[in-house]
């Protein structure tokens, strides 16, 4: 099966009117739009599915541009959705999201943080704070690179 996204999509497009549009390629196969789990309501992009890439290759060339329902779409070949770990979900660009536990170069419950920020339990190399009662920046129970009582009042 071959994947072809759609965007650009009016919020009051229906599955059925791009069933019919798109059911002129060959292979056609379904079409699902997208919708908010919480609303229900459609988040403006879908996917078809063919049987050949041919059939994908043709929807591509002929409807990427094509208005409907007053809207430009936007149609290309899918992407592989990409799964990268952590509790917190995942991310382009290797960063996992952290979460609990999870290692973000942004921090998170029991994460590391490496240039600025911290979490609880995380490390900060630029400093962290509320450590042995001491306060010298953010974050629960990190280490602090800073000390002494000269850095008060400065912004960092």
């Amino acid at each position: 099966m071959y994947k072809v996204f759609i965007g650009s999509l009016s919020y009051n497009t229906e599955e059925d009117a791009l069933s019919e549009l798109f059911s002129e390629v060959e292979g056609f196969e379904n079409v699902s739009i997208i919708k908010d789990q919480m609303t229900g309501r459609s988040r403006g992009f879908a996917f078809a599915a063919f049987a050949t890439k041919e059939g994908a290759d043709q929807a591509c060339e002929k409807f990427n541009g094509y208005e409907l329902d007053g809207f430009t779409l936007n149609v290309d070949h899918a992407k592989e959705k990409k799964r990268e770990g952590g509790a917190g979900g995942g991310r382009p660009g290797g960063r996992s999201g952290g979460g609990f536990g999870g290692s973000r170069s942004g921090g998170g419950f029991g994460g590391s943080r490496s240039s600025s920020g911290g979490g609880f339990g995380g490390s900060r190399s630029g400093g962290s704070g509320f450590s042995s009662g001491s306060r010298s920046g953010s974050g629960f129970g990190g280490s602090s690179d800073r000390s002494g009582s000269s850095d008060r009042g400065k912004r960092w």
